[in-house]
């Protein structure tokens, strides 16, 4: 979640949710936050500062305002979920969608994010989840 404290998150998430309600959850996954680098020899790779204590990621909008979130390790993420009374029946790290073969509307239906600046990121997030996906129920 985009909180500066999950188990904080998770523990307000219960307190809405009736026994036997759902929870799914879609974050940041982590390794989107690492740093691409292009090494000597032309290859590519990730990385990581500090996985377990990852930098909040501040960015501006369009719209001039700014978003704050933390890519917290998978660990971290499943823990605080459980620790706050819920079951995890499902957890996914989905591959990106192929965008290039996507045509204008599918893209508008299937990613309503696309803008070019995703379009040019694509060969680095088809090689990595971009997102975490956690499907729970409370106890």
């Amino acid at each position: 979640p985009f909180a500066d404290n999950p188990e904080e998150w998770f523990a307000a998430a219960a307190k809405l949710l009736k026994p036997g309600g759902q929870l799914v959850l879609s974050t940041g996954h982590p390794l989107f936050s690492a740093s691409w680098m292009e090494f000597d020899d032309g290859e590519t790779g990730l990385w990581v500062e500090n996985y377990f204590l990852p930098a909040s990621d501040v960015r501006t909008l369009d719209t001039g305002s700014v978003t704050r979130a933390r890519n917290w390790p998978v660990s971290r993420i499943v823990q605080a979920m459980l620790d706050a009374g819920f079951t995890l029946d499902r957890i996914a790290e989905p591959e990106p969608l192929p965008w290039p073969t996507l045509s204008a509307e599918d893209r508008d239906i299937c990613c309503p994010y696309w803008s070019d600046a995703w379009a040019d990121l694509y060969d680095e997030c088809s090689k990595i989840p971009v997102v975490l996906l956690l499907r729970g129920q409370k106890s």
